[in-house]
């Protein structure tokens, strides 16, 4: 698997299959998501890949003074990707310039001429450009403008509520590692440095 911050050169461009999103835990429903993205890939004769954004977008437009306790660090979420089959990882600077693109404009620039991508898959709640002016439908307009398939993937749920990154986090909060491990499919886990 390879990492890039920023689409890729024009080299090692190709045209891919794209599952975009934050993927904070990648839980049950991430990964339902990415493993759609391997299975297209494979029948198109595609590069299955991941969109996602550092930093996460509610950290550059915080609700109130909530600060965003990640689920993550950036190298867990790297392996618990690359454990759905995908080959390449790509990192979006979320700045300002990303943050005011239109929905349009992300298709044409970030889609079609920075990753080359051919099938696009996303959760039923995507939202996306100018302050999340873009949805789901947009999108897929925009695909057979632009020429590629759109995917929208089914939410996931856990009893009566949806799986999320929001009660993953919340269930770590609350220290309910019974639920943690119902969202995630598996223990959690996180990788850091040892100090002495």
């Amino acid at each position: 698997m390879k990492v890039f911050r920023g689409v890729p050169q024009d080299l090692k461009k190709m045209d891919c299959a794209v599952a975009i999103g934050n993927f904070d835990g990648v839980h049950r429903g991430h990964q339902a998501l990415l493993e759609e993205v391997v299975q297209a890939a494979d029948l198109r004769g595609l590069l299955p890949c991941a969109v996602t954004f550092e930093p996460h977008p509610k950290e550059v437009y915080p609700h109130g003074h909530e600060v965003l306790a990640r689920v993550n660090n950036i190298r867990d979420k790297v392996l618990d990707i690359g454990a759905c089959g995908i080959q390449r990882v790509i990192f979006l600077n979320f700045n300002e310039r990303l943050a005011r693109m239109s929905p349009r404009q992300f298709a044409e620039e970030i889609l079609v001429e920075g990753l080359h991508a051919r099938w696009v898959t996303v959760g039923e709640d995507f939202h996306f450009g100018y302050k999340g002016q873009g949805n789901v439908q947009d999108l897929k307009a925009l695909g057979k403008e632009l020429g590629f398939e759109v995917w929208v993937s089914p939410t996931l749920f856990h009893g009566k509520s949806r799986i999320s990154s929001t009660r993953l986090r919340k269930a770590l909060q609350d220290n309910d590692l019974f639920e943690v491990t119902q969202l995630l499919g598996h223990h959690y886990h996180i990788t850091g440095r040892v100090v002495h």
